[in-house]
């Protein structure tokens, strides 16, 4: 839950942000943009951590 904040409340204001400077079009791509941003971000870690413990088998 701590990355709430992140997921939902960081583009609203990005979003709000973006429609007073630009038009809509460019506001929706920049959301996107960020949305994506975050989203591999957000695998990347997921696949660190997974990749950190693969190695740290018995074996090993």
């Amino acid at each position: 839950m701590k990355s709430l904040p992140v997921f939902l409340i960081a583009p609203l204001l990005l979003f709000l942000f973006l429609i007073l400077i630009t038009d809509l079009a460019n506001a929706v791509g920049g959301v996107f943009i960020y949305m994506l941003v975050m989203g591999a971000r957000f695998l990347l870690d997921k696949f660190k951590k997974r990749k950190g413990n693969d190695t740290k088998g018995p074996g090993n």
